[in-house]
């Protein structure tokens, strides 16, 4: 059985950091993605939008995009499914599903953009800046940010093992 999800929208809010109290780390990301379809009565387009919660397990990883990204970053996320259930105070259950990234589970990636800086991205170091600023564009020539250039350099990694990771495998 495959319990596996993909995702690819844009950033509904800065990512949050909560820190466990056994030392860990959860970076709390809420990604929004939408459909068009056709209306059956009208013919006319309709699009749908949908919100979808992520959290990455992995503190490297959840460290630097809590770090890099903001509101509105495009980002491709994949990695299982996974539904939470806990009680609160007033004897009430709750649920949450969201896309889990664990250590060898999922990852995560920023899509570059066109759009200008933000504060979170101006705080890039000046030896960062002209590395970051390449991987905030798309090339002009390029009619798809899916090129294979782009397809060959990180998504096939995501089920490899992220329990020893470097700051320079997740150049977001």
């Amino acid at each position: 059985m495959i319990n596996k999800s993909t995702l690819l929208g844009r950033l509904a809010r800065d990512p949050e950091i909560k820190e466990f109290s056994n030392g860990g780390k959860v970076c709390k990301l809420r990604i929004i993605t939408s459909r068009s379809y056709p209306d059956p009565k009208t013919g006319e387009f309709q699009e749908r939008t949908e919100g979808h919660n992520v959290a990455i397990y992995v503190d490297k990883i959840a460290e630097r995009i809590h770090e890099k990204c903001c509101k509105g970053d495009i980002v491709f996320v994949e990695g299982p499914m996974e539904t939470r259930r806990w009680t609160d105070q007033s004897d009430v259950t709750h649920y949450m599903t969201e896309v889990a990234i664990r250590p060898r589970l999922g990852g995560i990636r920023r899509l570059p953009t066109n759009r200008p800086s933000t504060e979170r991205q101006d705080a890039i170091t000046a030896s960062d800046s002209s590395h970051a600023l390449e991987q905030d564009t798309i090339p002009e020539n390029s009619d798809d940010p899916f090129d294979e250039d782009f397809m060959n350099n990180g998504l096939g990694e995501f089920g490899s093992d992220l329990s020893s990771i470097d700051d320079d495998d997740f150049p977001i």
